[in-house]
């Protein structure tokens, strides 16, 4: 059960490994990411970044973030899943506690962030604007584009 106003910050590690081995369609390995203190990137609270290993070599395959973002009242919980070049593959928001705005939850919505990689992206331009999840839209596709601004950090340190 969950109770408004407590967030659940630790990540689905079960959901993100189930669904990084459907998108990849091979055994993935979630590393989290470690970052050294010379590097300086704001994570907050509630971000979470996974290297996606595939379990046979080790190579990265991709990259898992998960965070929560504030709707009106309340965060939410999301991730995506992006290919090893940060393209986004999925994006599922796992967790929404508030009884308005909760149609940035669907699976069609979302899709519009597939093969987003960066930059700036405009919430109601880029992203089609939904009546009654104004905050939590614009929430999400600020969030989002912060993580890919991470992400490329991330990338960079992991060169392989």
């Amino acid at each position: 059960m969950v109770f408004p106003g407590l967030l659940s910050a630790q990540a689905p590690e079960g959901q993100l490994q189930s669904q990084a081995v459907k998108l990849f369609d091979i055994p993935v390995v979630l590393e989290k990411a470690n970052f050294p203190d010379s590097v300086r990137i704001s994570l907050q609270e509630d971000d979470q970044v996974f290297l996606l290993r595939a379990a046979s070599d080790g190579k990265i395959v991709g990259y898992a973030w998960a965070s929560s973002a504030l709707g009106r009242y309340e965060k939410f919980d999301y991730f995506f899943l992006t290919d090893k070049n940060a393209s986004i593959l999925l994006v599922k928001v796992w967790q929404y506690r508030s009884t308005h705005g909760g149609a940035i939850a669907g699976k069609r919505w979302l899709k519009q962030f597939i093969g987003y990689t960066g930059g700036a992206i405009e919430y109601g331009k880029d992203i089609q604007a939904i009546s009654g999840a104004t905050l939590s839209g614009n929430s999400i596709v600020h969030d989002i584009e912060r993580a890919q601004d991470i992400l490329a950090v991330v990338r960079e340190m992991h060169m392989e």
